[in-house]
């Protein structure tokens, strides 16, 4: 996050401009004791129902994610070596048209990087070295039962990506993600995850419509 040192001035919590949605407001605060900072966006749709940003209570949207628990577990990978990313285009199941990271659903019994790892061997044909885990998401949803997803990055794979039944494998550069094809989500936590950063994002979905965001830098290998 560009501006850590002025973020540091400020009166928290306190709010700020968005550059996320037009007609939005970013609350930011300050955890005290924790040295990280917790962002909470709140947007107007398109049916002109105001969206009220938390500031620490746990309460987006009206809904509350305290003792919330996802009905669904599911993983993504994503592999960055020489200055791109792999991408894939789903084919089927949820999501299927958008670009997102090779990955899916936990099967029963399965660690989320057990899960990652074969979703990506099935789906590219490629075994994965190393992962490890630099987010986890959390996904409130209108029309899908609720997701937590588990977020692995590695920078080596055995193997050569090839299609299959379930996906189009996509090597894209850093700088030429195509967000415009992707869950709206993404463009607010990927490139976080990218620059080395370990997060939880919590995210509110009317469809496909994202109505609210909290980001909180968290460090997924010290828990």
């Amino acid at each position: 996050f560009k501006g850590h040192c002025r973020m540091a001035s400020l009166q928290m919590p306190t709010e700020l401009p968005c550059a996320c949605f037009p007609s939005a407001a970013c609350t930011v605060q300050l955890l005290e004791g924790l040295g990280v900072f917790h962002f909470t966006t709140s947007r107007r749709t398109g049916a002109g129902h105001d969206w009220d940003a938390s500031t620490g209570s746990g309460r987006v949207s009206g809904f509350d994610w305290k003792g919330w628990r996802g009905e669904i577990e599911a993983t993504l990978l994503f592999v960055v070596k020489d200055g791109h990313i792999l991408l894939i285009e789903k084919k089927r199941g949820h999501g299927a048209g958008k670009v997102n990271g090779p990955g899916g659903k936990m099967e029963l019994g399965e660690t989320p990087l057990e899960c990652a790892l074969r979703e990506t061997q099935e789906e590219l044909h490629i075994s994965v070295k190393t992962a490890w885990k630099a987010a986890e998401l959390w996904f409130h949803m209108s029309d899908y039962p609720d997701i937590i997803c588990h977020v692995f990055m590695a920078e080596d794979f055995d193997g050569t990506p090839e299609e299959t039944d379930e996906a189009v494998p996509l090597w894209v550069a850093l700088d030429a993600i195509p967000y415009e094809r992707m869950w709206e989500d993404d463009r607010h936590w990927l490139p976080l995850v990218l620059e080395g950063k370990s997060i939880l994002g919590k995210f509110s979905f009317e469809a496909e419509v994202m109505l609210e965001k909290e980001i909180i830098f968290r460090d997924w290998n010290t828990l």
